[in-house]
């Protein structure tokens, strides 16, 4: 690929960003997100942007294994932003009963 303009550049942001290229089986979530229209991949990009480097990794793996070849766009944003949540909410109750056994003890 060649990297000389701005629009290539951001390609290989999201190649990166997603595992796309490097064995990992995420060019699956490249296929996801390009069934989406363009503002509900940025949604989702953004959404994801602001997890931590483990919580995205988890989250991009329970996105890769979404059944989306039967799901319409609004379904699949749905569960996407779903899984995001989960993995938000799974994180911070953890690290909520984490830190409170360490106050109690």
């Amino acid at each position: 690929m060649n990297i000389n303009g701005a629009g290539s550049m951001e390609q290989m942001r999201m190649m990166h960003r997603y595992g796309a290229g490097n064995g990992n089986g995420n060019m699956e979530m490249r296929n996801i997100m390009q069934q989406l229209p363009e503002d509900s991949r940025n949604s989702i990009r953004d959404q994801l942007k602001s997890l931590s480097p483990d919580q995205r990794k988890a989250a991009v793996s329970q996105i890769t294994q979404l059944d989306f070849s039967n799901m319409g766009t609004e379904d699949l944003q749905s569960s996407i932003s779903n899984i995001i949540n989960s993995v938000q909410t799974e994180t911070s109750n953890s690290y909520f009963s984490d830190n409170l056994f360490n106050i109690v003890v």
